[in-house]
């Protein structure tokens, strides 16, 4: 009995090991920025950088990614390569993250084509309350959650009847000036 004893503490002591060095531990990744922030909805509606990490790095897959990355400022229109220390928190605060990113080096940046179009969500039937990602009206500017301006120019009237009618509205954008997003074409799915 004494043996099965020592056995079940060493058992013990291995696995509570395991886990606090699980908490603790850190790893240099890469991760790779988008161009613009996509709309999302975390602990309210916001807007969220696009990554992809490591081996996801060059594909079609990109995740939307909720935390910040201590030491890195975000521009829109250009698409980062970091290398980030990535920190597990062993007691994040309430509705935080339980990953710290920490911004070792830029390993590039790349200035997106004018050309270059990509699709935000502007509403969504997912969420109820504003269902819309969209500020401003034809009498005011449009914005993105009152962050990002939107050149909607001919489109301003379409934008405000489609947002009234539909459940689920995205704009395709070209990237325009002073951060600003000039809408192309309006999607309702």
């Amino acid at each position: 009995m004494r043996n099965f004893m020592i056995l079940i503490l060493i058992a013990v002591l291995q696995f509570t090991g395991s886990c606090s060095s699980d908490e603790n531990s850190s790893e240099t990744i890469d991760l790779r920025i988008n161009h613009f922030q996509q709309t999302a909805v975390g602990v309210g509606q916001r807007l969220v950088m696009q990554v992809q990490e490591s081996d996801k790095i060059g594909t079609d897959e990109w995740q939307y990614f909720y935390s910040n990355i201590e030491g890195f400022e975000y521009k829109s229109g250009f698409i980062y390569t970091l290398s980030v220390e990535k920190e597990n928190i062993s007691n994040p605060p309430a509705d935080g993250s339980s990953i710290k990113y920490t911004l070792n080096k830029i390993k590039s940046t790349e200035k997106v084509a004018p050309e270059t179009t990509f699709k935000i969500l502007l509403k969504s039937k997912q969420i109820s309350d504003p269902p819309s990602f969209v500020t401003g009206d034809l009498s005011s500017n449009y914005k993105i959650l009152n962050e990002i301006e939107i050149d909607c120019e001919d489109l301003c009237e379409d934008l405000s009847v489609i947002l009234e009618t539909e459940d689920e509205v995205s704009g395709i954008f070209k990237h325009a000036e002073n951060n600003s997003l000039r809408l192309i074409r309006i999607k309702s799915d």
